[in-house]
């Protein structure tokens, strides 16, 4: 069975409660692109030393539509383009508070591709 790697995130392969269909990818082979995909789902997941295994995958609740294309005019597969990183519902956020404003912006660093450095 397939299962999101991201543990804020309940989708599997079978699940019958979707209200869309939800596909799911593979961690890329690129070296680059695989350590900030593993990055982003430590992060997430809170676990600093978790490896992936040949099989993991991400769900395409985590990408933006505009992430995504149709391989044959919407009735084919959905594939990721090139180089695209997990960017959406990574974390589950906390109530706002001060110290929670911090994690909330490196939320938003780590979804937009680490472009930004967390600010403590």
């Amino acid at each position: 069975m397939r299962v999101c790697a991201l543990n804020v995130c309940r989708n599997y392969k079978g699940r019958l409660k979707t209200t869309h269909k939800v596909t799911y990818h593979l961690i890329p082979n690129d070296p680059i692109i695989r350590s900030k995909w593993v990055e982003i789902i430590r992060k997430s997941r809170g676990e600093d030393y978790w490896k992936p295994a040949k099989s993991t995958v991400i769900c395409s609740d985590h990408f933006h539509h505009k992430d995504l294309y149709y391989t044959k005019n919407q009735t084919g597969l959905r594939r990721l383009k090139k180089g695209v990183l997990p960017s959406k519902a990574l974390f589950v956020l906390p109530a706002k508070s001060e110290e929670s404003a911090s994690s909330g912006e490196e939320a938003e660093a780590i979804s937009e591709g680490f472009s930004k450095q967390p600010v403590s």
